[in-house]
């Protein structure tokens, strides 16, 4: 599960941090470098083939040069962490809680940063050279069925053959695209599908219910919103340890947390000009007789990472530490956590532009 970016290392000081987590089992690595090497080397020699055919026929000079795996029928916590070259790391421990401990430590789970995941299994690679074959007969075979139609020996018959790698090599690229798995992004503020047409965000004010696996209704991980509207995931070959982890993870998104929601209004727009909304935030933040009780930097930073805000009240809490004087790292902080873009976008512009211009251009993208 590639759980927010980055392979950095973890220092952990054994006086001041928590404590540490011995895997009786040791680590293994998935290797996924090497078969992607491979496949590039062999898309390579194929379209060294296609210009080589192409010399013959024209005159120009060529060069070449978190999850439950089942082991031994039982079911082992397993910590999965995939890094940014594709590699995954695995971990096994006997004690149901050190994975979970693990993933915090990394900054990863809630309130942390954003985990992203694609559902498929790793034996999902092994369709590939089945669609290379595909996709290599039928483009041998229209160039075929082309030559039927062109005197044979002149250029046009030349052409239709010395092309046929370059279209086998684009049509394994569409088919690829369409038997992709689709890829979750659990965040703060919501879950974002990425599946085979389109994407989909789903605020995590707006979840009611998640299921996965033999207990949803509709797919394979099905995701039902307040207002009854239902997103499943369909597909086939999907891990089903990550759908049990995604749906977990979905599910302590959709639990209330945090300041009540009455307390959000400090942070709404209303319609306010930029300016005048911070002056607002000031107010809420500083005038203890404002609306009774005012704000405060701590309740600020948890509405900026509370699932249960409106991404308008978000970027009010985020300006709301900026007025308050809070470092800027405060609010990048909750740019790692976030998964849809355009709020990330946001609170980037309130983290680090100064520019009003910038930071309103950035709010209308946020805009549905």
């Amino acid at each position: 599960m590639r759980e927010g970016g980055g392979g950095r290392a973890l220092v952990v000081n054994d006086d001041a941090g928590p404590p540490s987590v011995t895997f009786a089992s040791g680590l293994s690595w998935t290797r996924v470098r090497l078969p992607r090497l491979l496949s590039r080397i062999g898309k390579a020699c194929f379209l060294a083939g296609a210009v080589g055919a192409l010399g013959m026929v024209f005159p120009f000079p060529a060069v070449f040069g978190l999850v439950e795996r089942r082991v031994a029928g039982g079911v082992v916590p397993t910590l999965e962490i995939e890094l940014t070259n594709g590699d995954r790391l695995t971990a096994r421990s006997p004690d149901l809680d050190a994975p979970h401990t693990v993933a915090r430590a990394l900054g990863f789970g809630p309130a942390g940063k954003r985990v992203h995941t694609s559902l498929a299994k790793p034996t999902r690679r092994l369709i590939h050279p089945l669609l290379g074959l595909v996709a290599y007969v039928a483009s041998l075979g229209a160039a075929m069925g082309f030559a039927d139609y062109v005197r044979p020996g002149g250029n046009e018959f030349d052409v239709a053959f010395a092309a046929y790698p370059l279209v086998t090599l684009l049509l394994y690229a569409a088919l690829g695209r369409l038997v992709r798995a689709p890829e979750v992004t659990v965040g703060d503020d919501g879950v974002l599908v990425k599946g085979l047409l389109r994407s989909h965000f789903i605020a995590g004010r707006d979840i009611a219910f998640v299921s996965a696996g033999p207990d949803s209704p509709d797919g394979t991980l099905a995701i039902e919103e307040r207002s009854g509207k239902r997103v499943a995931v369909v597909s086939v070959l999907l891990d089903e340890a990550r759908l049990a982890a995604v749906s977990r993870l979905v599910g302590e998104l959709a639990s209330p947390r945090g300041p009540i929601a009455d307390r959000f209004a400090h942070y709404d727009r209303a319609g306010r000009p930029l300016a005048a909304w911070r002056d607002h935030l000031a107010h809420a933040m500083n005038d203890s007789s404002y609306r009774q009780n005012a704000a405060t930097v701590d309740e600020a930073a948890s509405v900026l990472r509370s699932a249960e805000a409106t991404p308008e009240q978000r970027v009010g809490a985020a300006l709301a530490l900026r007025v308050a004087g809070q470092p800027r790292e405060r609010i990048r902080v909750a740019v790692e956590g976030a998964a849809d873009d355009r709020m990330r976008e946001a609170l980037e512009a309130v983290a680090d532009a100064d520019d009003d211009v910038v930071i309103e251009k950035a709010l209308k993208r946020l805009q549905p």
